[in-house]
């Protein structure tokens, strides 16, 4: 149809990749089995942001560590009385 209309095709007639794409796009959502399955992908989520937590998080503590170094180095030592 080249006219843009939308075309409604049955499950059973869709080609095997697109079963495959109607299927996982539930699973990727979670909503495949339900609350277990939300569940699932919630602690999914949550490991990511953990990993996005952690991934910023060394660094940050090194250039603060860097920050000190350089500071202690640059600060003028006083004389032992």
């Amino acid at each position: 149809m080249p006219n843009g209309s939308q075309v409604r095709v049955a499950f059973e007639a869709a080609s095997i990749g697109r079963r495959w794409r109607m299927w996982l796009r539930f699973a990727h959502t979670g909503e495949w089995y339900g609350l277990a399955g939300q569940t699932v992908a919630g602690l999914v989520t949550a490991g990511a942001v953990v990993l996005v937590w952690t991934g910023l998080a060394l660094p940050w503590r090194r250039f603060l560590a860097w920050t000190r170094r350089r500071a202690a180095r640059t600060r003028p030592r006083r004389a032992a009385a």
